[in-house]
């Protein structure tokens, strides 16, 4: 039979990215604690500030660990056409998971129109 505990923390689950704020990007996702083999204290946020390749030295931010829950983290104001990103749990003991999935998006860099008048008629 085989052993379904992880030898470290467990991989994160349901990540979204999405466009907010302009030019800024939440990333949201999940963490189930079931069968992880170690307590996990945060999340670190890796990206390739828009070359393709993640770097997996320098983390952009981290988020708290605090529980079974959906978690997020958003970026600062970015310029590049489209960015990848990482996000891996980190244990008690400093270990992280070697997870390498990576979520990919595009900015939308238009803004809409302004609306220069609104004629409304009330019935």
């Amino acid at each position: 039979m085989g052993n379904l505990v992880e030898n470290g923390c467990n991989k994160i689950i349901d990540v979204k990215a999405e466009q907010i704020e302009g030019r800024k990007i939440k990333l949201k996702w999940f963490y189930h604690v079931i069968h992880q083999a170690k307590k996990i204290s945060r999340f670190k946020v890796y990206g390739d500030n828009g070359s393709g390749i993640i770097n997996y030295q320098v983390p952009i931010g981290s988020v708290d660990y605090s529980g079974r829950k959906f978690y997020q983290f958003v970026t600062d104001a970015l310029t590049a056409a489209q960015y990848r990103f990482c996000i891996r749990a980190v244990a008690d003991d400093g270990s992280e998971n070697e997870f390498n999935g990576q979520v990919k998006i595009w900015l939308n860099k238009q803004t809409p129109d302004e609306i220069g008048m609104i004629i409304c008629r009330t019935v």
